[in-house]
């Protein structure tokens, strides 16, 4: 698609000479004006890619038009005069154009910033649209951690947030197959759409696709009756389904903004699946809520039940605490009725008896019957009783346990006792979840629990002693430095990998204690399977090390912008990285300053896309008022970086890189500790390759004279600690690894 380009020039051969030069390169020239009227008119009308304006006009100012086209249409503008005074300049620059061309200009130089100007406000475009997508995204997460159901959050998406990204949505939440709710915000097509659904005709393409995202642009065979393909025949549509387990909550579509992409769509994909976990999630939390209303009503029904009952009944939510009680003699509760409801079992009964009570109940979280006794003292009088604790299921779902308790007294003594405590040791030792051991020093296994089996896929614990327990770990020698470090600490926690019975290898971690048992030393031992988290952890190093590269990939470009500008000072932003980055590393910077440092240094000359072609590769000296320009591409560079969200303040750094300690510097005169750090050490390495590289206008001055000069300042014009780092790092050997000057034009390196 051709770029438009608006003309407001009221020099009729000058802007007639632009029309036909721009027009012989492609471009569209969708008008010429010589009033502001009419140049505002015509930019509603037809939103130009790009204004060229003269600030002069004969019937009106330039500068409050583009003032207004950039802030209310956002469209670029590219300054055309015959004036370079001060004055004109600062005027020119509050409203911050992409550029700025001197009458006359060769046609090469208007062509060559015409192309700057569209490149960047694309770049510009792009960052917006990407903002915009992403701001969406994070309001509808808030949205979905907010919101009180599934309702909640669609009405939201589609009236408040969803309007933000796209002009129409449509979303549609599913219950068995079937639409169950819908949120419409078509315009037009909304009433054709919803009669389409109430007919049970849904878009082939919801049918269809098993993506969680994807955008639909090319009209089909069975698109032709669609009630969407209006919409679809408009930029297209983006279609995100939510299926979590594979259970179809709903989708949503949305008409995307014009300026998104295909490839846009995998961060909508992650949004996604977050909100197919959100519905999944809001259902669960009303069939929770529907057990418990069925669980009061039952509880209700079981207590008008057993009010004849002799015997006690217990009933306890899955935590363990006291919901219901039945005790026709109450002397056996210890307490009141009412002082037991809410309560957990250790804040009533002695500790033997609450230990047997937590086997059961997490045998009874299992769907296990447990059958058990316990004796307490009353009245000076030791009496037994036998507990029948059931599990409470409701829904198929574990939801606490019920105990029915009868009074044994006459039936138990202390042998029993003492049985019951060895037996419920050994019931702990082979339910816990967790694989327990005991081995000797010399490796040979003496006890494992299944658990401990079920992590390694053995089926008995004969099975690894025939093998040898040093043949489990993975590593060679990594049982005997195991041995060693407990051996060393008599407590360990440690990681590792084990080798299972059929060859796969398991990560573990592994609490392990140095004991002495009847004169010999054991090691006792509990290992947890940590495969699944060791397996996400290295997934999200490779998530952020991925993250980190485009950023990277991002920056260069943004860096390589300038140079391909101007050849002849090539790869000049790539030594001075090189340089800084070893200056900040000699003078022992953390990591993240030194990242700061390299940003920085990429991108310290970005402003100058702001200056005319012309000044940068002009041969000899400058006019002043041609140096004022160029100074100012430090300000230029501020004002194009500091739109970007960076992690570090990489636009201040970049402002001050032509800052010197006693105030000489410019744009701002900074001194001593008003200037960064990082653009200290920014400014020196600049100087450094600057002096150091050959230009076509003069030869290099060469390593030796480059790092006289920053000696011969050091302390008035560059900080002392940087001009010692950088002597340094050439004294240890540091060279530019590459030349990257090329013959040609005049170049120059302010």
């Amino acid at each position: 698609m051709r770029k438009k380009i608006l003309i407001v020039e009221d020099e009729a051969i000058i802007a007639e000479d632009m029309r036909t030069l721009l027009e012989g390169e492609g471009y569209e020239v969708v008008g010429i004006c010589s009033t502001v009227e009419e140049a505002i008119g015509l930019a509603h009308r037809k939103r130009p890619d790009l204004a060229i304006v003269d600030i002069v006009l004969k019937n009106g100012d330039g500068v409050k038009l583009a003032e207004e086209i950039i802030k209310e249409m956002e469209i670029p503008v590219i300054f055309v005069t015959a004036h370079s005074d001060r004055a004109t300049l600062e005027r020119v620059l509050k409203v911050q154009p992409y550029s700025y061309i001197l009458k006359p200009f060769e046609a090469r130089q208007l062509l060559g910033i015409v192309k700057i100007a569209l490149d960047r406000a694309e770049a510009e475009r792009r960052l917006r649209s990407l903002t915009r997508l992403l701001e969406f995204l994070n309001l509808a997460r808030e949205t979905i951690i907010r919101a009180g159901d599934s309702r909640e959050i669609s009405l939201k998406l589609c009236r408040e947030i969803a309007p933000m990204f796209s002009p129409r949505c449509a979303l549609l939440l599913f219950e068995d197959g079937e639409v169950s709710h819908w949120e419409l915000n078509l315009g037009p097509l909304e009433e054709k759409f919803l009669r389409a659904l109430k007919n049970g005709d849904l878009p082939a393409c919801l049918k269809e696709s098993q993506e969680e995202a994807v955008y639909l642009e090319d009209k089909r065979e069975e698109c032709k009756d669609c009630p969407l393909k209006e919409l679809c025949g408009k930029g297209g549509m983006v279609l995100m389904r939510f299926v979590s387990k594979g259970v179809f909550y709903g989708a949503l579509y949305l008409s995307p903004p014009m300026d998104f992409r295909k490839e846009d769509l995998h961060y909508i994909k992650g949004f996604s699946r977050d909100l197919a976990l959100a519905f999944e999630a809001r259902m669960a939390e009303s069939e929770a809520v529907q057990t418990l209303t069925h669980l009061q009503t039952s509880l209700s029904f079981l207590q008008a039940i057993l009010s004849s009952m002799r015997e006690m009944v217990f009933a306890f939510d899955r935590e363990g605490r006291f919901t219901f009680v039945h005790a026709p003699a109450e002397e056996a509760l210890l307490v009141k009725k009412e002082e037991i409801i809410d309560r957990r079992p250790e804040d009533i009964l002695p500790e033997d008896v609450v230990e047997k009570f937590w086997e059961a109940f997490e045998e009874n979280r299992k769907g296990r019957v447990v059958n058990y006794e316990y004796s307490i003292e009353i009245k000076g009088e030791r009496r037994w009783y036998s507990v029948s604790q059931s599990p409470l299921l409701m829904g198929g779902e574990f939801s606490g346990a019920v105990a029915i308790v009868r009074e044994i007294t006459e039936r138990k003594n202390l042998e029993l006792k003492l049985q019951e405590r060895e037996r419920l040791y050994r019931g702990l030792f082979e339910n816990v979840p967790v694989g327990l051991y005991r081995s000797t020093p010399s490796g040979e296994l003496l006890e494992a629990n299944p658990a401990f089996l079920k992590i390694l896929g053995f089926q008995s614990l004969e099975e690894i002693r025939k093998i040898g327990a040093a043949s489990l770990f993975a590593e060679p020698g990594e049982r005997e430095r195991w041995r060693k470090k407990l051996e060393k600490e008599g407590v360990l926690d440690a990681e590792y990998r084990l080798r299972r019975k059929d060859g796969k290898l398991v990560w573990v971690r592994d609490l392990a204690r140095v004991m002495e048992r009847d004169g010999r030393r054991i090691y006792e031992g509990a290992i947890q399977d940590i495969t699944k988290a060791k397996e996400n952890e290295l997934k999200l190093e490779k998530y952020v090390s991925e993250l980190k590269r485009l950023f990277d990939e991002t920056v260069e470009a943004l860096g390589a912008m300038v140079e391909m500008r101007d050849p002849y000072t090539a790869g000049h932003q790539a030594r001075v990285t090189e340089l800084a980055v070893a200056i900040a590393q000699e003078m022992g910077l953390e990591q993240d300053k030194v990242d700061l440092v390299r940003v920085a240094a990429l991108l310290h000359d970005i402003g100058k896309l702001g200056i005319p072609a012309e000044i940068l590769v002009k041969p000899g000296k400058l006019l002043p008022q041609e140096m004022e320009l160029v100074k100012l591409h430090p300000t230029i560079s501020y004002q194009i970086l500091s739109k970007i969200d960076f992690p570090w303040p990489v636009p201040e750094v970049v402002y001050q890189h032509h800052e010197r300690l006693d105030g000489s510097g410019y744009p701002r005169g900074l001194k001593g500790d008003g200037i960064f750090p990082e653009a200290k050490i920014l400014a020196v390495a600049d100087v450094v390759e600057a002096m150091s590289s050959h230009r076509p206008y003069r030869p290099a001055y060469g390593i030796g004279k480059a790092l006289d000069e920053i000696n011969r300042g050091r302390g008035k014009l560059y900080d002392s600690e940087v001009v010692e780092a950088t002597l340094a790092v050439f004294k240890k050997g540091f060279r530019f690894r590459k030349s990257f000057f090329a013959p040609g034009r005049p170049s120059r390196k302010i």
